[in-house]
């Protein structure tokens, strides 16, 4: 039995990391610049995932509109399905990998993620309610660098804290809009290398220089 229960531990986590990193990286492709050439082949169904999520949320949620609303506002489309690409992948690579006994742990863990990310990625984007999550140290800090990820579009991919982990492992982690512009210039930078947007926003560049003069 005590085997068992490590089994299952074991294959939940590991299924959660898998998950995290999936949504991650598809957030990420969500801003590449190349996915919305019309050359590019066989890069359609990203490519309204990238519609989706960057046209419709990040149009809602820009800065000069403001980070929060009073209730949470979806759109045209829910820009939650961004993350559920590498849901879906995982879910048919764990169905041809892994045997039947490890589709109960690693289907918790897929959604658990997607719970955690869809209601964590809400709270970011309302008002404070009283709720007990959004006074706590750790929720301000991810709110904060999705924040920075609206502002910049260049860093801060994962919406909750174990996928800012994969943004800290891979350089693409910065917790203000100065820190994205100077990751943003190195050229091993992954969100650079795979074609995101070039620089952050200049007019909220130019804002934070005025009131931060170097």
């Amino acid at each position: 039995m005590a085997a068992q229960i490590q089994e299952f531990i074991a294959l939940f986590a590991g299924g959660f990391c898998i998950a995290s990193f999936s949504g991650w990286f598809f957030h990420l492709l969500a801003h590449c610049r190349f996915l919305s050439l019309k050359r590019t082949p066989g890069l359609r169904t990203l490519r309204i995932f990238r519609r989706f999520h960057y046209t419709y949320h990040h149009r809602l949620y820009a800065p000069r509109a403001g980070f929060r609303s009073r209730r949470y506002l979806l759109g045209r489309r829910n820009c939650n399905d961004t993350f559920l690409p590498g849901v879906v992948f995982v879910v048919l690579i764990s169905i041809v990998v892994a045997d039947f006994r490890s589709y109960a742990p690693l289907g918790a863990a897929y959604a658990f993620y997607v719970w955690l990310t869809v209601r964590l990625h809400e709270l970011y984007h309302l008002e404070p309610r009283g709720l007990w999550v959004q006074s706590q140290a750790w929720f301000k800090r991810a709110r904060q660098a999705h924040d920075v990820h609206h502002m910049t579009d260049t860093v801060n991919f994962g919406a909750t804290p174990p996928g800012l982990v994969w943004d800290w492992l891979f350089g693409t982690y910065a917790v203000s809009v100065p820190e994205a512009e100077r990751l943003r210039a190195r050229p091993w930078n992954l969100a650079r290398l795979l074609g995101a947007p070039p620089s952050p926003r200049s007019f909220i560049v130019a804002r934070l220089r005025k009131k931060n003069p170097a």
